[in-house]
């Protein structure tokens, strides 16, 4: 190295070569800057361009409507023109707003303070000073009575807690005789335990309703101008106003007795620290602040039409919220009748026809434009998720018709036609996507042949390369059905995102334009999900690109993996027939107190079966619904009420009892109760995978030819465990299978006695406190949407978000005095790195290590060690965390992830963690 004052010899370049010149160095150095500008160019274009059609709607929308009403309407209210801006703020910005709800009233005030301050006609004409600033106290008092109740309501959830679950399982176990034991009520009265006091607190939603839009007619008398263009005078509008403060003060009292109901029926966990938090959940958000501003400026007897409408729009809403549903019951035309009703209003005022209050029509119009632009997104996605697909394909489809051990459903074209005994082709009768060709295999008899090169060791150099044949035999009865690039059948080039991304799989989507799948699979739909492995499920490696790689010893052991990679998919297709069988069993339940299934089934599809390395793709359905992807329990064990819904685990126990103890179905995830991708347990392998080594490979027993993975009688035993865990799901289970869930009891009893097994529970139980994380975000009581609707919101990315950031469900309880855990480790957080990140988290409480923070999702699962050793909240030297890794068992058999130990000062950013690691 030179010293200070000389210069550095530059050394040869290229073996000896010359010195480069300053010249050169210059030029190299400016085609470096410029490629660097523009790739940040790009990037700044990128961000730009998404930012716009984030926030240029609202933007827009916030602007143009006061500038409308303002300028061409007349009337000036320069406090009112805030409102639009605030309703898509709380649009946007949900989290954020309603966290800090407690500055609504100062809100109230500062409209107030415009509308006198630049001479508008103030919010009550009366003279009385006092009096007018006694209206604008009215938020205040409202906000400080909601949090003062559900405070006690949360305190009384703890001190009571054995009350009320008594309470509620007496008033459960009476609705259960009442409609599934005596059948005298309709089953849509029966309420769960858990969802007694949310029911009725929502029946008291639909009668203060129903109240609300026959008290006018009663007591007011029906409009005999139904829309009052003219505002009263102060003594003849009265009634209205009254009218207008009394639905003021039943949302503000039908808000706080729904919230109360939440945290009495332990759907928050009863923790303090997380009231402030529960207000931005979708299913509260309390929107009587919007009804402050409708009330408090010149309410006529036009105010009958906004009431009307949300009155009609609660009660779908309350009735959503009774039951497990995890949609929004807001029907289009209610959603027409918001558009239309804010813009009859509209155009009234800006014509003169009519003179209606500015803040009923901005509130209107904004709900009305925010359930526009949610329906335009939701469309516009699903666009760019059917443009993707512009690949037509030519290939062969297989559809599973038998297996000895599975009943495959009978397909319609099927009905009358007898399939041969013998393999061969078959008459389709007909082919709605042009010309196609059929052929039956029977059982066992289907084989597919890839071609593989290996190294000729007779060549010295051993830079020969010799060509084989390879059969793979694939289990099951097969009807395969050969399709022509003119069918109709497009798939896109790339595979796409998703917020669950798989471990072993990516998607590819898939429209089918001609029918086809729809005719031999009986899919209904055209939008379906191409699945290909990224990795092999049996030997962990990866499934690279043949494009990515260089040498040709690593170009044609990379094809040989994939020509290998056959069975797996036909695997896979017998699996979900599996466990569609389970499905139909299940669904044909009667009475059973939980919802219908829909468990989504496949078929394979080969392409370039004539050329050297053939593509397969598993394809079923694309789950479109507006719900987030979930896991609802997992292929090893989860902790005892961890997870909320019946539905998915009730499955899971069925398929136990209906195999006869032989067979658990779990890994069950999906939308709603549309479930794909189960995995299945056997009690027949015995092997627990503990033991890698093949030394007594010939003692293990043989899975089943449909299963390519089985976690054994071990892993069977942990996921039960599990369930019978769970108070509400085994409460339910008995009253379904009494005898076959007191043996499973007895089961669980003894499995527990054995001192090894137990130590293993206790051991996974700490941890496996990762899960409480991602399960409480499924519970569906939080989703059911509120009145506002939900519509608008990407909930998978709100699952992305919540496991990333954090919610109520995973704030651990603090001791806010000191600023610190119980378990004594200081909160930890990763502190904003610019002062505009340090603002922003400043203002939402959510950055730094301070007394604001909080515990992440992600920091709650990586701190598993014992926090109290280390008073900084990191781990001290030496201590490790978990991770997740997929462990390759005997006989090339994938058990359930295990955690793997990994340095605390590893380079793994913890943003990059993604929702599904947690569930490998």
């Amino acid at each position: 190295p030179a010293q200070e004052g000389e210069w550095c010899q530059m050394e040869p370049q290229d073996g000896g070569g010359p010195p480069q010149s300053m010249d050169g160095m210059d030029g190299e150095f400016s085609r470096t800057a410029t490629a660097n500008a523009v790739a940040a160019a790009k990037v700044g274009w990128k961000g730009g361009t998404a930012w716009l059609r984030n926030w240029g709607p609202p933007v827009a929308f916030a602007v143009i409507l006061p500038l409308l009403l303002n300028l061409f309407g007349g009337e000036q209210h320069p406090g009112s023109a805030l409102l639009p801006a605030v309703y898509m703020a709380s649009w946007k910005l949900r989290v954020q707003m309603y966290t800090h709800f407690y500055l609504m009233p100062l809100l109230c005030l500062l409209v107030y303070v415009l509308e006198v301050f630049f001479g508008s006609v103030s919010p009550e004409t009366s003279d009385d000073w006092a009096a007018n600033v006694g209206w604008q106290m009215l938020p205040m008092v409202a906000i400080l009575s909601h949090y003062l109740l559900v405070v006690i309501a949360s305190d009384v959830s703890k001190v009571k807690r054995e009350a009320i679950d008594d309470w509620c399982q007496s008033v459960s176990a009476f609705l259960d005789r009442k409609c599934y034991q005596e059948m005298t009520w309709h089953p849509f009265l029966y309420a769960k335990a858990e969802r007694v006091l949310l029911s009725i607190a929502s029946v008291f939603k639909i009668i203060v309703a129903i109240l609300q839009i026959c008290m006018a007619a009663a007591i007011l008398g029906a409009p005999q101008d139904l829309v009052k263009c003219q505002p009263e005078g102060q003594e003849s509008q009265g009634g209205w106003k009254a009218y207008a403060w009394t639905m003021y003060g039943v949302l503000c009292f039908q808000d706080v007795v729904y919230h109360s109901a939440m945290y009495l029926s332990g759907n928050f966990g009863g923790r303090k620290a997380a009231i402030r938090k529960s207000f931005a959940e979708p299913a509260l958000q309390p929107t009587y602040w919007e009804w402050y501003f409708i009330a408090s400026y010149y309410p006529t007897q036009s105010i009958w039409l906004p009431i009307t409408i949300e009155c009609l729009r609660s009660i779908p809403v309350a009735l959503a919220r009774m039951r497990d549903k995890q949609e929004v019951y807001i029907s289009n035309f209610l959603w027409i009748i918001d558009v239309a009703a804010g813009l009859f209003m509209l155009i009234s005022d800006l014509t003169g026809h009519c003179n209606f209050p500015h803040n009923v029509i901005y509130r209107q119009l904004s709900l009305g434009f925010v359930w526009a632009v949610g329906i335009a997104e939701a469309r516009w996605r699903k666009h760019k998720i059917l443009s993707r697909a512009d690949k037509p394909v030519e290939g062969r489809l297989y559809f599973p018709v038998g297996h000895h051990e599975i009943d495959c459903m009978h397909r319609k074209w099927l009905a009358g036609r007898q399939l041969p005994e013998q393999s061969g082709p078959i008459d389709l009768g007909g082919c709605p996507c042009g010309k196609c060709k059929g052929y039956y295999f029977a059982e066992g008899e289907l084989e597919l042949e890839r071609e593989e090169t290996k190294l000729d060791f007779n060549d010295p150099t051993l830079q020969t390369w010799v060509s084989y044949k390879r059969k793979t035999t694939l289990p099951g009865a097969w009807v395969r059905i050969d399709v022509h690039k003119k069918a109709g059948i497009k798939l896109a080039r790339k595979p796409m995102g998703t917020a669950l991304e798989g471990q072993f799989r990516v998607i590819y989507p898939l429209v089918d334009h001609g029918g086809c799948l729809k005719k031999w699979g009986d899919f209904n739909g055209r939008l379906f999900a191409a699945k290909r492995y990224k990795k092999d499920p049996e030997g962990g490696w990866d499934l690279e690109e043949l494009d990515n790689l260089e040498s040709e010893a690593e170009i044609r052991t990379m094809a040989n993996r994939h020509n290998r990679m056959l069975k797996p998919y036909f695997q896979d297709c017998l699996m979900s027939e599996k466990a569609a069988e389970f499905g139909r069993a299940f669904n044909e339940i009667e009475n059973l107190s939980v919802r219908k299934v829909d468990i989504m089934r496949a078929c394979i599809m080969e392409l370039d079966h004539d050329k050297t390395m053939p593509v397969l793709y598993l394809v079923e359905r694309f789950l479109e619904d507006d719900a987030p992807f979930q896991k609802f329990n997992n292929n090893d064990y989860v902790p005892g009420n961890y997870s909320r819904i019946n539905t998915p685990n009730m499955l899971s126990l069925f398929s136990y009892f209906k195999s006869d103890r032989t067979l658990l179905m779990c890994d069950v995830q999906g939308k709603k109760t549309k479930f794909t991708d189960m995995q299945f347990h056997s009690s027949d392998l015995l092997n627990d995978f503990d033991d890698l080594e093949d030394d007594h490979e010939e003692d293990v027993p043989e899975m089943r030819d449909w299963m390519h993975s089985d976690g054994g009688f071990v892993m069977m035993k942990r996921v039960l465990v599990g369930l019978y865990k769970q108070d509400a799901l085994q409460a339910l289970a008995r009253k379904v299978w009494p005898e076959q869930t007191a043996l499973l009891e007895e089961e669980v009893e003894s499995w527990l006695e054995e001192p090894e097994f137990s130590k293993e529970i206790k051991a996974l139980e700490k941890a496996a406190k990762i899960y409480s994380v991602y399960f409480q975000a499924l519970n569906p009581v939080m989703q059911t949407g509120s009145i506002k609707g939900a519509a608008f919101i990407d909930r998978d990315q709100e699952l992305v978000n919540a496991m990333k950031s954090g919610s109520w469900g995973a704030t651990m309880d603090m001791d806010e005095s000191s600023g610190t855990s119980k378990g004594g480790g200081r909160r930890r957080g990763r502190r904003p790195s610019t002062m505009v990140g340090k603002a922003i988290a400043w203002l939402t409480g959510s950055g730094g290590n301070g007394k604001g923070a909080k515990v992440t999702p992600v920091d709650d699962g990586r701190v598993l060690y014992d926090s109290s050793r280390s008073g900084n909240g990191t781990p001290p030297p030496g201590m490790h965390q978990l991770q997740s890794v997929s462990v390759v068992g005997a006989r090339g058999q994938r058990a359930p992830a295990r955690p793997r130990i990994t340095s605390a000062d590893s380079d793994d950013d913890p943003d990059h963690y993604h929702p599904h690691t947690y569930m490998q």
